[in-house]
């Protein structure tokens, strides 16, 4: 019973773990399940996810082929950018350079200008520089220093002894005269006033300046000891200053010109020189001219003279030979006969006696227009 107690205990506890073990299963395959559904649901998820970066990955590959060229560009953009900002930075180091050569060169010009105009602030000075202007511009129009155009040279006067600056040479022993000393203080202070009403007094005192110079060289009376036009000329190197004092003052010419003197700005003396020269040229055409006629005339003559003389020398020709002609007739006649008959009577000699034979020779002589002789000799052998 006991037994049977123990048995009907085992097997309930057989039925007991049996249930209850096979609860347990139960309810570990309905978790498993769950789980199993929830992998599922994430391995779905992470297939759409993977799918979708497939996809973008797809996508940008496409997009980097389409950005490729643009990519390419822009690369080639960046290196032209990198060699302009090159080529600019020694850009920049020239023109930095240029501007302080630049910046030299003007402070130099500044202080020659500035040592130029103390220097023409001097009479003296002025009329060296403006010299110098002078004989440059002269040889520019073709005139030759110390053949056409003469510095500093003298002239005896019964007053004394006159030195013009410059003394230009022209055709038939005459002179021009120029001075090269001109009025500049006023002028160069009109230029750096800024007072308009200061300014114009400036420029009045200019004309004034040139009106008093002309009459200096009025009363030096240049024209007395030259011979050519009578009046002087007043150089003035640059055109500004003439044409501030004639605006300045616009009776100046005209009362310069009563003076006999003139005013010449570089434009108007170049004009003046050039035709000097030009005039000497033409001179000197025409004494080529005359010396080759004179020269053509001698040959002439000598061409003349020269024919005369193979007149004479054929005429004496024509005379030898008539005389050459009579004597062999002569002998033929006298001499040459004698000698036959010994020969047919007999006696022998060595060679053969012959007569020369005549000569015929005319001389022919024509008279051209231009009173030249032809000599036109013609020469024939009669047998």
């Amino acid at each position: 019973m006991e037994n049977f107690a123990i048995i009907i205990a085992v097997i309930a506890g057989l039925v007991a773990g049996y249930v209850l073990g096979k609860k347990s299963i139960s309810t570990d395959s309905s978790h498993f399940e769950t789980k199993i559904a929830d992998l599922n649901t994430q391995i779905t998820l992470l297939n759409s996810q993977n799918a979708e970066l497939q996809k973008k990955i797809s996508e940008q590959n496409t997009l980097e082929l389409t950005l490729k060229p643009l990519q390419e560009k822009v690369q080639e953009l960046q290196t032209l950018a990198a060699q302009t900002n090159e080529s600019r930075t020694k850009a920049e180091t020239a023109i930095q350079t240029n501007i302080q050569n630049i910046q030299t060169s003007y402070q130099s010009l500044s202080n020659e200008t500035q040592r130029l105009s103390t220097a023409l602030t001097r009479s003296q000075d002025r009329g060296a520089w403006g010299q110098v202007q002078l004989e440059k511009l002269l040889e520019d129009s073709g005139l030759i220093k110390d053949v056409n155009f003469i510095a500093q040279h003298r002239f005896q006067t019964d007053e004394g002894t006159l030195i013009p600056d410059i003394t230009i040479e022209l055709p038939g022993h005459g002179h021009l005269v120029i001075d090269s000393k001109f009025p500049f203080e006023a002028y160069w202070q009109s230029i750096t006033e800024t007072d308009p009403a200061k300014k114009t007094e400036l420029l009045k005192k200019h004309a004034q300046d040139v009106l008093k110079h002309a009459k200096d060289l009025n009363s030096k009376n240049y024209t007395s000891a030259t011979r050519g036009p009578k009046f002087v000329i007043m150089w003035l190197p640059y055109e500004s200053i003439l044409s501030a004092a004639v605006e300045a003052d616009p009776t100046l010419l005209d009362a310069c010109n009563k003076l006999k003197v003139s005013l010449a700005s570089p434009t108007i003396m170049y004009s003046l020189s050039s035709t000097i020269a030009f005039t000497w040229q033409q001179n000197k055409l025409a004494e080529n001219a005359e010396e080759i006629r004179k020269v053509a005339s001698g040959l002439l003559e000598g061409m003349i003279k020269l024919a005369s003389s193979l007149q004479t020398m054929g005429n004496g020709l024509s005379t030898a030979v008539r005389n050459f002609n009579a004597f062999r007739k002569r002998f033929d006649n006298s001499v040459m006969r004698d000698a036959r008959k010994l020969e047919e009577l007999g006696l022998s000699v060595a060679g053969e006696l012959a007569v020369p034979e005549a000569i015929t020779l005319e001389v022919e002589s024509v008279q051209t227009e231009t009173g030249i002789i032809d000599i036109e000799p013609v020469d024939e052998i009669e047998q």
